[in-house]
């Protein structure tokens, strides 16, 4: 090591001129596989718990053999269903977040509402 007071220069770095250094073939590939399907329904779907696809399936109307059907195995009509499933869910769960009534305990309290029949 230098003494302490002594500066050490750092050697320029040159520019080289010319294109861009290309990529192989199988980065590209992946990248574009990669790039196109990240945010897309089929991925979400596929990840997703298999409660949860249940869950959604129930919601879409789907019958009981058609309840946690892959992706490609369905119809464009009941990805639409799916689609329709969620919209639907967030509603309900949103009107349970905005009235502060999502906590366990409420749910276990008795109703503060008379029964009406």
């Amino acid at each position: 090591m230098g003494q302490p007071n002594q500066v050490q220069t750092i050697p320029e770095l040159a520019v080289i001129n010319g294109s861009k250094r290309e990529l192989p073939d199988c980065f590209l590939n992946a990248r574009k596989l990669l790039k196109g399907d990240f945010n897309s329904p089929s991925r979400i779907y596929a990840q997703l718990p298999e409660r949860q696809k249940h869950l959604l399936c129930f919601a879409a109307g789907f019958s009981r053999t058609q309840v946690g059907m892959l992706w490609h195995e369905m119809s464009n009509d009941q990805r639409l269903s799916i689609r329709d499933a969620i919209i639907e869910f967030r509603g309900l769960s949103q009107q349970f977040f905005d009235a502060k009534a999502i906590d366990p305990q409420k749910f276990i309290q008795g109703s503060s509402f008379a029964k009406v029949n």
